[in-house]
């Protein structure tokens, strides 16, 4: 979610520092920009892999280890994905994209420039900080007890990539 927000940020930072007057080419450029990220869910399928699959270990363990770490981490991360897929929802949304384009296309004055990256905007505030530092808090925790109580190698995936 991090490298989600991570991405958009500077589109949007380019969207609230474009001049009124900008020529047609900059404006093409941040719309492409927008148009790129869209078409990328990549986050999503990863975290909803590691979910399941440890989701499938703690059902099936006979002996689980860390029971209350596990569903600890498996309650952030599904929080996580509910946010991601409510994201994504409106990645894939074409009325959003449009709209969104003929605001930075046609924006005359500061003030639409800033009503277009204030609506663009709308999908940061789903993204909660806390949500991320409560999911990163528990698979860190999860991942050192793995590795001090059982010498068992740890993921290599967080919650948040920064």
């Amino acid at each position: 979610m991090r490298a989600y927000q991570n991405t958009y940020r500077p589109v949007l930072r380019r969207m609230r520092l474009m001049s009124p007057d900008a020529d047609d080419e900059t404006r093409r450029k941040i719309i492409d920009e927008l148009e790129r990220w869209n078409s990328v869910v990549e986050i999503i399928p990863r975290v909803k892999q590691a979910y399941y699959s440890l989701a499938e270990e703690r059902r099936e363990a006979p002996k689980p280890i860390a029971p209350e770490l596990v569903d600890t981490v498996l309650e952030s991360a599904s929080e996580v994905i509910r946010r991601a897929e409510i994201i994504a929802d409106g990645k894939r949304n074409y009325v959003w994209h449009q709209r969104l384009a003929v605001i930075v296309s046609s924006a005359q004055s500061r003030q639409e420039l800033r009503e277009a990256a204030e609506f663009a905007e709308e999908h940061l505030e789903l993204v909660d900080p806390q949500a991320l530092a409560l999911a990163d808090q528990a698979f860190g925790r999860l991942r050192g007890k793995l590795a001090r109580d059982y010498d068992l190698p740890t993921p290599d995936w967080a919650p948040s990539r920064r």
